[in-house]
């Protein structure tokens, strides 16, 4: 009599065990993460008294294993910096691969007029870059089960 209930828990916890299995893949299929994170930026200053140029380089991690086509990429910039700018087309055309489950660098500048700022003036203006706009184009097929 005990075996036999022995046998039943067992199976019941196997069948619990492939149910909560089936429902937690089900629930991650319908969820869809970025397939692209930008893993660092690093940006540096320079330039003429009445200009600063600033340069960034960034690393786009391509997570999925297809391989993207980056367009174009263009840095968001603060309202305050986006006054500053002395040309005001930032968008950088890139047309470069990234290969599935990979890595690339990306690099890019922009000038700001500074124009009667001192050294500490521009570094008040907070110059950064956290985000950035990314065209890309992908090929997709039917995906079968």
């Amino acid at each position: 009599m005990r075996s036999i209930k022995a046998i039943r828990s067992l199976f019941l916890i196997i069948i619990c065990t492939f149910l909560i299995s089936a429902c937690s893949k089900n629930s991650q299929a319908d969820v869809v993460d970025d397939g692209q994170v930008i893993n660092s930026i690093s940006i540096g200053l320079g330039g003429e008294p009445d200009n600063t140029l600033v340069t960034y380089n960034f690393n786009i991690w391509n997570k999925t294993r297809n391989t993207i086509l980056i367009r174009s990429i263009e840095p968001v910039l603060s309202e305050n910096l986006q006054q500053r700018l002395l040309d005001n087309e930032i968008k950088n055309e890139v047309n470069r691969t990234i290969n599935g489950s990979t890595s690339e660098i990306f690099t890019g500048s922009f000038q700001l007029n500074t124009q009667g700022l001192d050294k500490q003036a521009i570094e008040k203006l907070k110059i950064r870059i956290e985000k950035f706009k990314i065209i890309t184009e992908q090929e997709l097929g039917l995906e079968t089960h």
